[in-house]
């Protein structure tokens, strides 16, 4: 009987040994069920870089920070949390932060990819990352990854992040710093700010610094973006650079602020747009509640409450369902700023709208100074069902300011309104309409605002609606007061009492000005249009 006993513990211990032998292995690999591997230490947090394409759950809130000071598992040097998998293939796996949070992270580098991962191909979802800090002079630096080539969801962001003195074109974003999958539905707060560089390209966004992805969904910034340097910087408040395929309801409240020796081209939500078109590519529905401050000391500036600069080779890129309800103002030696994009090429801008202030100023005499409520200079594509509500002024002689489109080549102008204040420099030659100060087509507008043009100059135009003529206008309307030497209900080009006017291959049609605002010249009407009402427009 002793004997059966005894034999009996030694099955029992070596049952344990089997047990404990079994949890070990599920430590490092998934359970037999096909659950994901549970992490709740630091150490295991860091093992997922031995086994990158398994999937893996957070099962507790993590706190990095004694790990990362000096003294700690994690201080390297001084330069913190190692990324996790940031060679070439990256994490493949999926990593669920299952709600949790990870926090006090510090990571520090000047190659490659910088974030709690380096490289992600794979999954990352419903994490918070708090209270953490990414810096250095790396080409890629995120929150949650350095670069995305595969989703990253449900994720936010509440940490400080900072590129220094980059020695490459660099990128940087509150989610990650370069996208070239998709991102859904994460959130930043805190503030990205760039120092330095005197010949290296940096896009810095809110959410990606550069995009090539899929999409950019359902994010929202509240960070301040404040970017200097000596080169091109292109800041957004979700993207600084986007060549990928959409932005869809996202939304900017943060500052960006950018100041550089060259070109600079910031946007509530995209500074710099390159696509190769496809019409299915745009920005749709988002929001810009962050003001946009864009400057440079000797290049060109472009500043838009939605896009800076806005590009597209091929078919037309949209800008549909946007809007600016802040404050955009630029200076540079050339400047094209908008409520909605400062500079459009073969874009397509449609149920938009400005509320916020808009503003350009040069600082160079005979620069070009460019400004509207929706479009500053627009090239081709066109603007259609849009309307402007904020003030759009300049300060500078020579500058062009209008409330939907400052000024367009081969462009259009279709069923859009304005009654915000247009002006520019009293006592300078700049012109002013409101709607544009020149276009190729234009049907369907109204201004209702007060334009102010110069008082000395008589050959620098004020229009209630287009300042010079279009080359096609019908229906156009106008009810705003003018100020300004050379004024016109219309058009300030073209004098006519008729309402089809053929004149220098310029069409007028069937356009109306109140009285207040017609005048004849030589027995002519200078508005290209009948007089009515008020009431009788509306």
């Amino acid at each position: 009987m002793k004997k059966f006993r005894r034999t009996g513990g030694i099955l029992a211990a070596a049952l344990l040994m089997l047990v404990l032998a079994s949890s070990a292995a599920f430590a490092e690999d998934e359970a037999p069920s096909g659950e994901p591997v549970e992490i709740k230490t630091i150490d295991q947090l860091d093992s997922i870089r031995n086994a990158p394409d398994k999937n893996y759950i957070l099962a507790a809130d993590l706190d990095l920070s004694d790990e990362v000071s000096e003294g700690g598992g994690h201080w390297n040097d001084g330069q913190g949390w190692t990324p996790i998998c940031p060679d070439e293939e990256g994490f493949t796996g999926t990593f669920d932060g299952n709600s949790h949070t990870i926090s006090g992270v510090f990571s520090e580098g000047s190659n490659g990819c910088i974030g709690l991962f380096g490289k992600n191909s794979g999954v990352i979802k419903n994490l918070a990352i708090k209270d953490s800090s990414f810096a250095g002079s790396a080409e890629n630096i995120g929150s949650v990854a350095g670069v995305n080539a595969g989703t990253i969801e449900n994720c936010s962001a509440a940490c400080g992040i900072k590129v220094t003195e980059p020695v490459k074109n660099s990128s940087a974003g509150g989610i990650t710093g370069t996208n070239s999958g998709e991102v859904l539905n994460c959130s930043f707060e805190g503030s990205i700010s760039k120092t330095g560089g005197s010949s290296n390209r940096s896009a810095i966004g809110g959410i990606v610094g550069s995009d090539k992805g899929n999409g950019i969904s359902s994010c929202k910034n509240s960070g301040e973006i404040n970017a200097t340097g000596d080169f091109q910087i292109f800041a957004g408040g979700i993207a600084g650079l986007f060549s990928g395929d959409m932005i869809i309801d996202c939304e900017n409240t943060g500052a960006v602020s950018v100041k550089s020796a060259e070109n600079v081209q910031a946007g509530g939500i995209a500074g710099r747009v390159l696509i190769n078109g496809s019409v299915e590519k745009g920005i749709y529905s988002c929001r810009n509640k962050g003001a946009v401050t864009a400057d440079s000391r000797s290049g060109t500036v472009n500043a838009g409450g939605i896009a800076g600069n806005c590009g597209s080779t091929g078919e037309t890129f949209q800008i549909q369902e946007c809007s600016n309800e802040s404050r955009i103002y630029a200076v540079g030696e050339g400047s094209y700023v908008g409520g909605i994009a400062g500079i459009s090429r073969d874009t397509v801008i449609e149920k938009s709208f400005n509320l916020g202030e808009v503003q350009g100023t040069i600082r160079t005499v005979n620069n070009d100074c460019m400004c509207g409520g929706v479009v500053g200079r627009q090239y081709g594509g066109a603007v259609r069902y849009s309307y402007n509500k904020g003030n759009v002024k300049s300060i500078n002689s020579g500058s062009r300011c209008a409330g939907i489109t400052g000024s367009g080549i081969e462009n259009e102008i279709r069923e859009c309104y304005n009654t915000g204040t247009i002006s520019t420099r009293e006592e300078g030659n700049g012109s002013a309409g409101g709607i544009c100060v020149n276009s190729h087509r234009m049907i369907n507008c109204y201004n209702a605002g007060l334009i102010k043009g110069s008082s000395i100059y008589t050959y620098c135009h004020t229009s209630g609606v287009c300042a010079a003529a279009s080359d096609y206008t019908a229906f156009a309307y106008n009810a705003g007061r003018m100020t300004g030497v050379q004024k016109a209900g219309v058009t300030t080009d073209l004098n006519s009492e008729d309402e089809d006017v053929i004149e220098d291959d310029t069409l007028i049609t069937i356009s109306y000005a109140a009285p207040a605002v017609l005048k004849k010249e030589n027995g002519k009407l200078n508005s290209c249009g009948k007089a009515l009402s008020y009431s009788d427009m509306l």
